[in-house]
């Protein structure tokens, strides 16, 4: 009864999922250096599960392929291999009608405010388009939503006639985050979404975003590089590493145990983390190095940088995602 419980909480369900890109060298390199296309496995193979309101947190060095992960989710992307179900459906396989509904409960934040708005357009103009996606088309009932929605997010009415260049990065994120609000979603991807922003502006957005996921009954996948900002919000965390989920765990149990070698380095670079204090540890300084998605070593994608190899089988096999603990997973060949 209780495996049922959990699996009907699963909002969105990602299976062995894929996404690979081919590049091409161009003509010359084809021609003069006889160059090849090499793919590039941004994603490769990831089991992952969102619940309902959740903040799932998903962590990584730059490359680790977090973003693409995302666009996945939201379905941006398609991927070169695997499933993804949102509610027990494939996104891959819905209607017409079922791919409008989906668009609507599925919005993305993206990390840079200025360059996702439109700069033709008001403040008023650019909510009004999410607005009319979902029928709403009366003018006096479009200002009256485009009006609760910026005061929602901090803004004021005057504002709905400003463009994005009168408004700071901080400013600008918050109108983001009111366009996608304005479809009235359940599950929003955050992409990095203070990144761009000053600290002081971060806790701000940080706190506004919380707010909403309360206010609007919000699931959210938080990408994030910053470990203080993933402690802060999320309920749980995946560590990501060159395409693959090195561990996840509940917040807590992941900053105070830590298993994977990865997860320990990342944790060992900040003695404290936003509201729930980590104990100082000996920092962790990673050698070896560091292989791009292009060019993947056999087995385990960290063993070259690992100081935890345990021997061969860490340079032959990917090891799987193994439970610990309840929620608690780990891969690692030191798991038995």
């Amino acid at each position: 009864m209780e495996n049922k419980l959990e699996n009907n909480n699963v909002l969105l369900n990602i299976k062995n999922i894929k996404k690979y890109f081919v590049k091409s060298p161009g003509f010359f390199g084809k021609i003069l250096a006889k160059q090849k296309n090499v793919t590039l496995k941004a994603v490769d193979g990831i089991d992952l599960q969102v619940k309902n309101r959740e903040v799932l947190g998903l962590v990584g060095e730059s490359g680790s392929g977090k973003t693409t992960l995302g666009k996945m989710a939201a379905n941006l992307y398609v991927p070169t291999s695997g499933s993804i179900t949102y509610r027990g459906e494939d996104v891959h396989k819905l209607s017409k009608n079922g791919m409008k509904k989906f668009r609507n409960n599925v919005q993305i934040v993206f990390q840079n405010p200025y360059s996702s708005l439109n700069p033709r357009k008001s403040v008023r103009e650019i909510i009004a388009v999410a607005l009319q996606m979902r029928g709403i088309n009366h003018a006096i009932e479009q200002d009256n939503l485009i009006i609760d929605l910026i005061s929602r997010v901090g803004l004021t009415k005057r504002d709905i006639v400003k463009y994005p260049h009168q408004f700071s990065g901080g400013q600008r994120q918050r109108i983001s985050i009111a366009r996608s609000l304005a479809m009235n979603p359940e599950f929003i991807v955050a992409d990095e979404p203070v990144s761009a922003l000053d600290v002081s502006i971060q806790a701000q957005i940080i706190n506004l975003m919380e707010k909403l996921k309360e206010e609007f009954n919000l699931t959210y996948l938080f990408i994030a590089h910053d470990l203080s900002v993933i402690n802060y919000i999320s309920d749980r965390v995946a560590v990501m590493y060159l395409g693959k989920i090195m561990e996840i765990a509940p917040t807590d149990e992941l900053f105070q145990f830590p298993y994977h070698p990865y997860t320990q380095a990342l944790l060992s670079a900040i003695p404290t983390l936003g509201r729930k204090s980590v104990q100082k540890k000996k920092r962790i300084l990673l050698k070896g190095r560091v292989p791009t998605p292009i060019d993947l070593p056999p087995g385990c994608p960290f063993q070259t940088r690992c100081f935890a190899k345990v021997g061969k089988i860490c340079e032959e096999e990917m090891p799987p995602l193994v439970e610990v603990s309840k929620g608690h997973q780990i891969a690692c060949h030191r798991v038995k």
